[in-house]
């Protein structure tokens, strides 16, 4: 799957082929345009596909409108391996996406909604399917978390991911995965905690910071983790996977280009378990010993699932 922007819209296109016993494949089919059941005038993007227990395909496709301000999230599914496809249901509409730059640093927003399916068949033959989104109608970011028991038909009601005390710090870039017992994990940017001060600062780059951020609060990044079971009832409470805070301005990528503002952080935030293990990657520019320039670094982190 992929998106083609060589226009105003952009075009969500799909395309198959049939793996062999001996691992060869067959010639990938003519691309197609996926449905939309969207009418918001910026497109569709954001193609997110997984298969569940029954060879079905589905994907979100994130409908923008309003100059990118108003999000909907749409499904499409296959049932025939991706020979066809057809729009099955709104999962939300109408979300306030976050800004482009979040406040107070210049790292610019990712992928702004996941998806999971779960791994055990309902009594109605499905299985459960998971989708999870940024939220800025608080005027700071928060996550919320939604799922289908009927093959993507209807959606719960959602729920808040982050439980921070404070309302106005930012949760950032959920990314969504299920265990094989059908716990659901979510992991996101979290930037509930102040900067560092003293020692842990140092360790951080934060005196190379031209904002000196020192003790600054909805600033510094740290990476947390909700679980759920497979009905959406939290486990527990959400639980930070990174061991020392970090600071996104140093070594800022500028993915659009040298001399722009915005930076960048990665739009995508892994998470995949194996066994009773988690693991996920996610940013640091923490200097542990081994990171003296400051440099944007991947982190893994593993927890075991609750």
């Amino acid at each position: 799957m992929w998106v083609v922007f060589d226009s105003l819209s952009p075009v969500p296109f799909a395309s198959y082929a049939d793996a062999r016993a001996d691992g060869t494949h067959t010639a990938w089919s003519k691309p197609q345009r996926l449905p939309s059941a969207g009418n918001n005038p910026q497109g569709d993007t954001f193609l997110l596909p997984h298969v569940d227990g029954n060879g079905t395909v589905f994907t979100p496709l994130t409908n923008f409108a309003d100059k990118s301000t108003l999000t909907s999230i749409l499904l499409d599914r296959s049932t025939d391996g991706g020979v066809s496809w057809q729009s099955v249901s709104t999962i939300v509409h109408n979300v306030t996406a976050p800004p482009l730059i979040y406040r107070n640093t210049n790292f610019r927003d990712g992928i702004e909604d996941t998806f999971a399916v779960g791994p055990h068949r309902l009594n109605n033959g499905t299985y459960p399917l998971y989708a999870a989104w940024e939220d800025y109608s608080a005027n700071f970011g928060n996550l919320i978390l939604s799922a289908s028991f009927d093959g993507g038909v209807t959606w719960s009601a959602p729920i808040q991911i982050n439980d921070n005390a404070s309302t106005t710090v930012d949760a950032v870039q959920p990314n969504l995965t299920t265990a094989a017992d059908g716990t659901v994990l979510v992991a996101f940017y979290d930037r509930r905690l102040a900067c560092p001060t003293g020692a842990e600062a140092t360790a951080a780059g934060l005196q190379l910071d031209p904002n000196h951020p020192a003790g600054a609060t909805n600033y510094c990044i740290n990476a947390s983790l909700q679980a759920y079971n497979a009905a959406l009832n939290p486990v527990g409470n959400n639980v930070r996977i990174s061991l020392h805070t970090w600071d996104p301005q140093l070594n800022s990528m500028k993915a659009a280009g040298i001399g722009r503002t915005e930076g960048f952080i990665g739009d995508y935030f892994g998470n995949v378990t194996a066994g009773s293990i988690d693991f996920t990657t996610s940013v640091s520019t923490y200097d542990d010993g081994t990171n003296p320039n400051h440099y944007q670094q991947q982190v893994v982190a593993t927890l075991n699932i609750p």
